[in-house]
């Protein structure tokens, strides 16, 4: 599809370059801010499209490591930390240039301009031409008029962004979900692995995270890689079996990695192969909080910064506009979305620690945007599940260790296989032992210890047949590994309490201090410690953990039983920066937001013991029956408690009786007490 866009194109890109190389000529070098701008926007665009000429695999082939590592570097240098506060990348860089709000504007054609470089990689000239031909129209703009309104420019750019909507549309489904898309397959399928130089193949930054990645698996043991590939192969396959679901159909699956464990994915895409399955790989170039295929960020304050450019102009009829073409385009590509299988997903921890800068340069929604998009997200969900139901895929995800995590990352990455690998047997059995004291209980009762003043009431479902229903699923590793939770959708109402950690990383991002306050399962309030000013503290949280909402309500409740994995990040005291796919169950967790079963409640989900788990809606999802715009907030964040900071879970029964599953951080329910056993190993 991308050399049929470029054919179709083929004039325009011809002509967006030209136009590039005559705005170049006309713009006098005067030392201003607009001139240095406009030279250094236009030789980003133009270096692409001339690289993009050359990329090939001649071209690669020829290179020495030396020279591609020296392109790498070129391509990226600029938003290195200690380059950002220069580049006009950074919103403050362009604020101080052009002012508040065209400072906005001037950042992000900017950093759209720098897309082009992946682009070059993917031979997108016609994603090149659509950037090229925005730039050209705003600074165009400019030059003839100085003072041209801000309002004005915001409305070119929107209808850039609506320019040629179905085939940008199109090149998103089909980088999605069409195997023929190969830019990054053909790296797991036909690399060399004894050479790094196949890293700089990606075009994304390369770090020294990627480059001891390559000497790591260099020397890793066959065997090894077999079983790393073949417990996140069979993981899938679970997910599949439990819900009963006809792979035989399927003809495709994203696999999302991190660069550097190619070794790893090769395995994996030669064990989907067997299940007549063909890799998608993609890299989301526009960015995203959890990407397809993961790198080290040059500089992550560049990627928060941009995290919601999108904001600048979307508005009602933007989005009211991509609805009318989405149909059309999921009737041409319906047969390959059905052939989709899932994601497979292996994730990475570790990364260097990021506290990131709020500025207030950076673009934001508002609360009308907002509306908009929750609408706009809503509605596009709703037509995207006719052609590939919840119900018709699946997915699996786990992690390991990036050698950033210290330097006894080899240790922990052996122990992490370890604890994606636990006996499932025996967590399925300890797990359904707790869920049978659960569903004794109308509610139960968490608090903390050691300084963690957590203090939470969770409302439980009425079962009408405890026989034939459950509340919790007993979830082993057919999906998340590792094993090791059991979890709910509450009752909203009647919950009521705090939640509070000492200190937790969500989604990359380190919170002090984090307390939140319930009133019938909905946030009232929340504070943290990161900054002296508590309104930023806020503004942090809510810009991170609810945005675009004010408040979220709890969408899951779940106790973590991994003690394995908890023993392992005290051992190593990681415990503050494991993934949330590993965090999660080493402690119990509230997810705020969307329950888990988020557009899938009606289809039915069976424990293994062949009890129906019947909590899987709350009072503000069941409102997807009546008006959708309401049942979902498109948040789901997850916040554990670890043991050492928790004092206690009761199970409290409807005559009131009380039940502890844990004390003192404790497992001390009979039947579960083997999971104390990691726990012996260490302080808690």
């Amino acid at each position: 599809m991308i050399n049929q866009l470029n054919h179709k194109y083929e004039a325009r890109i011809i002509q967006a370059e030209q136009n590039l190389i005559d705005l170049q000529k006309q713009i006098k070098n005067d030392g201003s801010d607009l001139s240095s701008f406009i030279r250094k926007s236009t030789d980003i665009l133009l270096s692409s499209l001339a690289f993009e000429k050359e990329w090939s695999k001649s071209f690669y082939e020829s290179r020495s490591i030396e020279e591609l590592k020296a392109l790498n570097l070129q391509q990226n240098k600029e938003l290195l930390p200690e380059n950002y506060n220069s580049s006009y990348a950074n919103p403050d860089v362009c604020k101080e240039c052009f002012g508040q709000e065209l400072g906005k504007v001037m950042c992000y054609i900017y950093q759209k301009a720098r897309l082009s470089i992946p682009y070059a990689y993917e031979h997108r000239r016609v994603s090149i031409m659509w950037l090229s031909e925005m730039l050209i129209d705003i600074i165009t703009s400019l030059v003839e008029d100085p003072n041209r309104k801000v309002s004005e420019l915001v409305e070119k750019i929107k209808s850039h962004a609506m320019m040629d909507i179905k085939d940008k549309l199109r090149l998103r489904i089909y980088r999605s979900f069409d195997p023929d898309f190969d830019t990054y397959n053909q790296i797991i399928e036909k690399s060399e692995y004894d050479n790094e130089k196949y890293l700089y193949k990606y075009g994304l930054y390369i770090s020294d995270n990627e480059q001891k990645l390559f000497d790591f698996f260099q020397k890793t043991d066959e065997t090894k890689l077999q079983k790393m590939a073949d417990t996140f192969t069979q993981a899938y396959m679970r997910g599949y079996k439990r819900n009963e679901v006809d792979i035989k159909p399927k003809k495709s699956i994203q696999i999302a990695y991190q660069v550097g464990f190619e070794p790893v994915m090769h395995k994996v895409v030669n064990n989907f192969s067997a299940y007549g399955l063909k890799p998608i790989v993609r890299y989301d170039l526009e960015g995203s909080l959890r990407p397809r295929l993961i790198h080290t960020l040059p500089n992550p304050q560049n990627f928060f910064d941009h995290r919601f450019d999108e904001a600048l102009f979307a508005d009602e009829v933007y989005y009211e506009y991509l609805m009318t073409h989405w149909k059309d385009v999921f009737d041409e590509f319906e047969a390959t979305i059905k052939a989709y299988a899932g994601p497979a997903v292996m994730e990475v921890f570790g990364e260097t620690s990021f506290e990131p800068e709020m500025k207030d340069s950076s673009i934001r929604f508002t609360d009308v945007q907002q509306s908009f998009k929750q609408k706009y997200t809503g509605e596009y969900q709703a037509l995207f599940s006719r052609y590939l139901p919840n119900s018709q895929w699946s997915f699996t995800i786990n992690a390991y260790p990036l050698p950033s995590i210290g330097k006894q990352f080899e240790e922990i990455f052996d122990e992490t296989i370890i604890v994606n690998t636990l006996d499932e047997e025996m967590y399925r059995r300890i797990q359904q032992t707790m869920i049978e004291t659960l569903d004794l209980g109308k509610s139960v009762l968490v608090t903390g210890r050691n300084g963690n003043r957590t203090h939470l009431l969770v409302q439980l479902k009425e079962l009408k047949d405890p026989s034939r229903e459950t509340n919790f699923n007993n979830c082993t590793a057919d999906v998340n590994v590792p094993v090791g939770e059991v979890f709910t959708t509450p009752k909203l109402e009647g919950t009521v309490g705090t939640l509070h950690v000492k200190e937790v990383y969500l989604n990359g991002l380190k919170y002090k201090d984090l307390e939140i306050e319930f009133m019938d399962g909905m946030m009232t309030d929340y504070r943290c410690n990161n900054y002296a000013d508590q309104e930023k503290n806020r503004e942090y949280i809510r810009a991170n953990i609810t945005e675009p909402h004010t408040f979220l309500p709890i969408g899951e409740f779940a106790i973590g039983t991994n003690t394995k994995a908890y023993a392992m990040a005290r051992k190593f005291n990681i415990e503050k920066i494991l993934p949330i796919l590993i965090g999660e169950k080493t402690g119990p967790h509230f997810a705020v937001g969307d329950t888990c079963y988020k557009w899938s409640e009606d289809v039915p989900v069976k424990n293994p013991d062949g009890r129906e788990i019947v909590a899987r809606d709350n009072s503000i999802s069941c409102q997807r029956k009546t008006d959708i715009d309401k049942a979902y907030y498109y948040r789901h964040t997850d916040i554990t408690i670890p043991y050492h900071e928790l004092d206690a879970i009761i199970v409290i029964t409807e005559d009131n009786k009380q039940i502890p599953i844990i004390q003192n951080g404790r497992f001390v329910l009979e039947g579960t007490k083997d999971l104390n056993d990691p726990l012996d190993e260490i302080e808690v």
